[in-house]
């Protein structure tokens, strides 16, 4: 059995420096059965779970409560990425974010870019994704969607 979900925050704590990963204000860590305080980490799933994100340690960055609120359902931007890819040569239980996908692909029914880690995981599956989200999948032509 490999480390606890508390151990892996432990160390995403570390290497992020004991700062929220978007604000880099101080976060500390909190015991678990504490009542929650101001300042105290919370976990962000970096690709929103409602979006298709795992709920899995290689998914997450330590926020401050109020940048993880902010965030909610939104995919990261091109700044978060980037800072995810300086994460990732720091902790290797993270792969980067290859940018060039980031920048080639647009959803065929809203336009929007097509997050590279869903365009990634959809590659590897062997079938590349026309859509930046699951909300989109269902609205695509000859599927049934009213497009």
């Amino acid at each position: 059995m490999g480390p606890s979900a508390a151990e892996r925050r432990a160390e995403l704590h570390a290497v992020q420096g004991g700062c929220c990963f978007y604000c880099v204000a101080p976060v500390r860590l909190r015991r678990p059965g504490a009542a929650a305080l101001p300042g105290d980490a919370t976990v962000d799933h970096f690709v929103p779970r409602a979006l298709g994100g795992a709920d899995h340690h290689r998914n997450w960055v330590l926020a401050c409560a109020g940048c993880n609120q902010r965030k909610g359902h939104a995919l990261p931007g091109l700044a978060e990425m980037l800072r995810w890819n300086m994460l990732a040569a720091e902790w290797p239980r993270i792969r980067p974010v290859d940018l060039a996908l980031f920048e080639s692909r647009r959803c065929v029914v809203c336009a929007g870019w097509i997050h590279p880690m869903r365009l990634e995981a959809s590659l590897r599956s062997g079938r590349a994704t026309q859509t930046c989200r699951r909300g989109c999948d269902g609205l695509l032509p000859g599927q049934g969607g009213s497009w």
